[in-house]
């Protein structure tokens, strides 16, 4: 007959469930034999605690004779199975043996290692308290660095609850509690079901019912009632690296719920088991074959490609017709595009025949007066074809003399427009060309920008056409002659023919104004007195940033403007 026995290794909270089954007239030593090969690979020096269930922890209880063989072992009700503990002995040889002479530390006298076991989820935690605390100092520690709630939490020493209040160091120096968790309602259900009654050879087992950790499950939509997944006591295994020196054996252990993928649950009638109460016999369905099977794969399959081609071709579908919806935008953007430029084209020609700026303008008025010249010509040569005619003859003088005279004044119109263009294009090149003189210099900078500096031939430029600006422009007299003082100043400091003629002129007007003369009678002084101040300002030697826009340059030394005498001696 074999025996089934379970073992667990000290300490309680780090190791799994081992299952053996060895013949019953096998001793405590073949066990621990068997035991050290299956689970560390190597014979080791065992010693067992007996004990009826692997979740009662007396660590303090006297280890077994490993001459006993497993029929004296009778404590367990159930004789075909033990529940040992096991502890291996074997001493640290790499640790250096502790003097007698060596001082006990003082701090780690007054220490407690608390280990606290969580039920039942299978790990623990060491918590290191001070002699005089309590077991709520505990509790407000787990609080505070497991972030449990403790309002809920019970815990027990030997099966035994332990109040807040209690003082640890009444436990042990290395004392180990359990962890358990408070329900308001209790995890039992009544349920009615009938099942075949079972002969009851053994006692009834006894279940600790309580309210376990939710992991799932179904709801009976018929009366409401709730069913849980099985939950399996089952401590998992953790590979541990040995260590023999001073080194915390720390484990990380992580605690994952999971969802069953089908909801079932089943309970089997054992010998050492007795099922109380009736069940309800659930039955099988319709069996489903292979073949049937593969059917149904095949009818999925056509369904998910038929879906997935339909998915495709709306796709592609989608695709032109976004294209065809872009290609008719751009039909109608160049369609747009074209009447925009049609009708900024038909504008510049109309403002060109209104107000004529450029060669080309004049050019194109004179070809359309010409052609407006030769229909007119051909409508009269058609009106009176009879040259032989002496009164059609005279006729046709008199039209053609009319023409003639209504050409003429056209072209005299034309005439007066080109003189006016010429006039204003002439103004906006000075006025450009002087904004260009004074314009900051572009310095491109060493970090690829570009830095606008004003250097003191730009400022010169910039004064002048201020100076110029005022001269052309309509202005009350007093600021007048303020300008006329400036550009005196201004052109003194150079002594030739030009700087003189502006310093005379400057004196004349000045005589007008003083004598209350009509401004339009100074109309003409004003304009040379302008037209010489701009010759000194594109002059390079009164205005070095004139030399830029000289097309050929012209030595000022042997102008008409360079008369050089003594200096002035007004």
């Amino acid at each position: 007959m074999g025996f089934v026995v379970n073992i667990k290794l000290l300490p309680n909270d780090v190791s799994d469930i081992y299952t053996l089954e060895i013949d019953e007239n096998k001793s405590l030593q073949d066990v621990a034999i068997a035991f050290s090969k299956v689970v560390f690979q190597s014979n080791r020096r065992m010693t067992f605690f007996l004990t009826n269930s692997l979740f009662d922890i007396n660590p303090d209880a006297t280890g077994l004779e490993n001459s006993l063989s497993l029929q004296e072992l009778t404590l367990n009700e159930t004789p075909d199975q033990v529940f040992l503990f096991a502890r291996v002995e074997e001493e640290d040889t790499d640790v250096t043996p502790r003097l007698e002479a060596e001082e006990e530390d003082p701090i780690k006298s007054q220490q407690i290692n608390c280990t606290i076991f969580f039920y039942p989820e299978g790990w623990s935690h060491t918590v290191v308290m001070w002699r005089g605390q309590q077991i709520k100092h505990m509790k407000r520690d787990l609080n505070e660095n497991l972030n449990i709630d403790t309002k809920n939490v019970r815990l027990m020493h030997e099966g035994i609850i332990v109040e807040d209040d209690a003082f640890i160091e009444i436990y042990g120096d290395d004392p180990i509690f359990t962890f358990h968790m408070i329900f308001d309602q209790e995890f039992k259900e009544d349920k009615e079901v009938e099942v075949e009654e079972v002969p009851m050879d053994h006692a009834p087992f006894e279940l600790d019912l309580y309210k376990k950790p939710f992991l799932g499950g179904y709801r009976d939509k018929r009366n409401g009632k709730e069913y849980h997944h099985a939950f399996t006591q089952t401590f998992k295994k953790i590979n541990m690296v040995q260590k023999f020196h001073r080194d915390t054996q720390t484990v990380h252990v992580v605690d994952v719920k999971q969802q069953c993928p089908r909801e079932m649950s089943t309970q089997t009638i054992r010998r050492d088991l007795c099922m109380e109460g009736n069940y309800r016999v659930v039955e099988s369905g319709e069996y489903e074959t292979a073949d049937v099977y593969e059917a149904k794969r095949n009818a999925a399959a056509v369904t998910i490609q038929r879906v997935v081609r339909g998915y495709l071709a709306r796709k592609q579908y989608g695709g032109l017709l976004m294209d065809r919806s872009k290609e008719e935008e751009a039909i109608l953007e160049m369609a747009r595009k074209k009447d925009e430029y049609e009708a900024f084209i038909n504008e510049k020609r109309r403002k060109a025949r209104l107000s004529p700026r450029s060669n080309r303008d004049f050019k194109q008025i004179h070809d359309e007066v010409a052609k407006w010249h030769q229909r007119e010509v051909d409508r009269i040569n058609m009106m009176f074809p009879d040259k032989e005619d002496e009164d059609q003859n005279k006729e046709r003088q008199e039209r053609m003399k009319a023409l003639l005279s209504k050409e003429t004044q056209m072209l005299q119109a034309i005439g007066k427009l080109k003189i006016k263009a010429n006039k204003e294009n002439r103004k906006n090149a000075v006025t450009k060309t002087l904004k260009l003189m004074s314009a900051p210099k572009l310095w491109a900078m060493s970090d690829g920008s570009v830095c606008e500096v004003s250097t003191p031939l730009c400022v010169r430029a910039e004064e002048l056409k201020t100076l110029y600006e005022g001269l052309t422009s309509n202005i009350p007299l007093d600021e007048r002659l303020d300008v006329l003082l400036h550009v005196k100043c201004t052109v003194k400091e150079f002594d030739c023919a030009l700087t003189r003629d502006i310093v005379d002129l400057i004196d004349r007007e000045a005589d007008l104004i003083s004598r209350n003369r009509p401004v339009k009678t100074m109309k003409g002084l004003r304009q040379r007195i302008s037209n010489l101040f701009l010759r000194f300002i594109e002059t390079p030697e009164f205005n070095p940033e004139a030399a830029r826009f000289q097309r050929v340059p012209v030595d000022f030394r042997v102008s008409k403007d360079h008369v050089p005498i003594v200096p002035f001696s007004r």
